[in-house]
């Protein structure tokens, strides 16, 4: 019978790569070293696979298609972050064993071959795997493109997980990569809810994991906590059972938690759930920050996931940027947002947060890099 033997959550801040002004190097440092822990305990219990619980900043999909759920079933998880390539082993056989019997437990789960696997997926590759050869099964929670799966759908789903692995021989490590409280692209970016980030730990550190069944996703974006899919799916493969906080970091603009599942025994099928512990009061008006993005602003976000994701189409856009607002038929509103480079302003004039953040912050670096070229070519002039 297979078992689950390792379960934990992490953060994947990009500042964990990048060390941006403004960041505090010590809350960074504290993260970093919370996420090797977590490999250890990979060494200790040494897993025949790791399934990753990650997310889509829209990189692997886009508007044409986001799935509630998928995994990647081909040989090779590949993915980058600035200047670093990643390639892992998928563990094929298990990944399709999740596949089949998710569908047959009625989760009509998405699969693909091959999906980029952004920072959600990379920076634990970097500070949890390392170089542990552990073949992977990547798996996407839609937590920014609403219509979001609530988070008993998640948990179920990890039940589901839990129910398919006992049913074969290996042994399972699942790991779910996920932000606490922030709000990027919006413009709470600046103000996450840490007293929610408080409320949540207590929780997880009781092991009242179930009660947390309770919030719905539009109580998740209100509060910052959309990624927190992610964790759900790891919660309802264990249980309640009780976290142990290896860190946690309130930086300005992100709760930054990672925490181990210490497991008694390894786990063969998913636990029962008794009766739900009492929750906080969960009323929401609705998606606030990540909103379901409307049909007219199509163009805009598909200029934009060009521009994330096709290099020469960016340093095309930062050398003739009227042409390319001409080619994707912008509305005047759109192409004046889109001129500003303030990502804010082009998620208000209808741009998925996400994306206008993510594209709008490359566009400019590359703007800088070529202002940087031409400087240094006119200051080494013979004129």
């Amino acid at each position: 019978m297979g078992q689950i033997v390792a379960a934990m959550v992490s953060c994947h801040a990009p500042a964990l790569f990048l060390r941006q002004p403004g960041e505090d190097p010590a809350q960074l440092d504290a993260t970093i070293a919370a996420m090797r822990r977590l490999g250890r305990v990979l060494d200790e219990t040494k897993p025949d696979a790791l399934i990753v619980v990650g997310l889509d900043h829209l990189e692997a999909f886009s508007l044409d298609v986001s799935p509630a759920f998928a995994v990647v079933v081909g040989p090779e998880a590949v993915g980058s972050f600035g200047s670093k390539q990643y390639g892992v082993r998928v563990h094929q056989t298990m990944a399709r064993a999740l596949l089949d019997g998710c569908l047959k437990r009625d989760f009509d789960i998405a699969f693909c071959h091959k999906a980029f696997m952004g920072h959600a997926f990379v920076v634990p590759f970097e500070y949890v795997l390392e170089q542990r050869q552990i073949p992977i099964v990547p798996l996407f929670v839609n937590v920014y493109v609403p219509p979001l799966p609530q988070p008993h759908r998640a948990y179920q789903l990890g039940r589901a997980i839990a129910e398919i692995v006992a049913e074969r021989g290996e042994r399972i490590a699942i790991l779910a990569s996920g932000g606490m409280s922030h709000y990027p692209g919006t413009e709470k970016y600046g103000y996450p809810d840490f007293d929610f980030d408080q409320y949540l730990l207590q929780v997880i550190k009781r092991g009242e994991l179930s009660s947390l069944l309770s919030l719905s996703s539009e109580k998740l974006d209100e509060t910052g906590e959309t990624e927190l899919l992610t964790w759900y799916t790891v919660f309802g493969a264990i249980g309640n059972t009780c976290g142990q906080v290896l860190s946690y970091q309130p930086t300005w603009h992100h709760g930054l938690g990672v925490i181990d599942f210490p497991l008694a025994m390894p786990l063969e099928g998913p636990p029962l759930v008794g009766p739900l512990p009492k929750a906080i009061d969960t009323s929401s008006a609705g998606y606030r920050y990540y909103k379901f993005p409307e049909p007219e602003s199509y163009n805009l976000n598909r200029l934009l996931y060009t521009l994330r994701m096709k290099m020469g189409e960016r340093q095309r856009f930062v050398q003739d940027m009227d042409t390319m607002l001409s080619e994707y038929q912008l509305r005047p509103e759109e192409i004046a947002a889109v001129k500003t480079l303030e990502p804010l302003k082009v998620a208000q004039a209808g741009a998925h947060p996400i994306l206008a953040w993510t594209a709008v912050h490359l566009v400019a670096a590359d703007r800088r890099a070529q202002e940087l070229t031409s400087g240094s070519s006119e200051s080494g002039s013979d004129c």
